[in-house]
């Protein structure tokens, strides 16, 4: 049982993965980003821009630079937008998260049992948790670790 929860869980975390996508190529897709996403935009002069996704305005991308300076970048000017690269923290952090939880719904159970011993159930948890951030490790290293959200044709 166990087993299908955790297949469950990582399968959804994918799907909803797929799901918020950004389909490369479409400039319109872009307007779709919550702003203060942080952004690496490469124009076709191969001037690259790090900054805070500010949207879409007209045919201009806004991006706040670290000293708090907004650029208007055209869009004939734009090759390539995307997202930094990702640590691995996060998925740690999930899969822990998640581990734990599904020690909690165990220790649940299992409490009802004449002759539990806690302790054993703490060594569990501990071997839960531990799978859990490193499986969480593992799927975050499975997918790319940053994200193109648009591509000039």
């Amino acid at each position: 049982m166990i087993r299908k929860s955790r297949v469950a869980i990582v399968f959804a975390m994918f799907i909803s993965q797929l799901i918020s996508g950004v389909i490369p190529g479409k400039w319109e897709k872009l307007g779709a980003q919550p702003e203060g996403t942080s952004v690496i935009v490469t124009m076709k002069s191969l001037d690259r821009f790090q900054g805070t996704w500010r949207g879409l305005e007209g045919d201009a991308l806004k991006l706040e630079s670290k000293d708090g300076q907004i650029r208007r970048l055209p869009r004939s000017g734009v090759q390539r937008v995307e997202t930094p690269p990702d640590s691995l923290s996060n998925g740690m952090l999930a899969g822990g998260v998640t581990g734990g939880i599904v020690f909690g719904a165990i220790v649940a159970g299992l409490s009802q049992v004449e002759g539990f011993d806690a302790k054993n159930g703490l060594a569990v948890g501990a071997i839960l948790v531990g799978i859990g951030v490193g499986a969480g490790a593992l799927a975050d290293a499975a997918r790319p670790h940053h994200e193109i959200l648009y591509e000039a044709p």
